[in-house]
């Protein structure tokens, strides 16, 4: 997830063009959850971005190709970790906060991980 401010103001059929996948080097982009958070009148959008897929740069280019280039773009979310936390709203470029237990659950849950030196957290995530 991806907080991402554009120039202009995308319209409804480029919204629905970018959510539907939009061709980037001959593939087109698995469908994206894009909404409008802020639009301002000195001519910029914030959008959230939802990522299916996360090609090269992907969100910079599509936003080109669409006609509103990037201004600035800041990563929110990975998977359904929050890269922000109640205790700490705002963390800095560069920093890291420690996982909670449900979160590195997730993490291994995507990866199938097994192994012996994990089992302790294995258990954790049954229980």
């Amino acid at each position: 997830t991806y907080h991402v401010w554009v120039e202009g103001h995308p319209s409804p059929h480029t919204l629905k063009q970018w959510q539907q996948g939009v061709l980037l080097e001959g593939q087109r982009t698995l469908p994206a959850d894009i909404f409008i958070l802020k639009s301002h009148p000195n001519h910029r959008t914030l959008l959230e971005i939802v990522l299916k897929e996360g090609r090269n740069r992907q969100i910079r280019r599509i936003a080109e190709q669409l006609g509103h280039p990037v201004q600035t773009l800041h990563r929110t979310a990975i998977g359904s970790i929050r890269l922000q936390s109640d205790s700490q709203p705002h963390l800095e470029s560069g920093r890291y906060r420690p996982l909670t237990s449900s979160e590195i659950c997730f993490l291994r849950s995507q990866v199938n991980l097994t192994s012996k030196k994990t089992l302790s957290v294995d258990e954790e995530c049954r229980a």
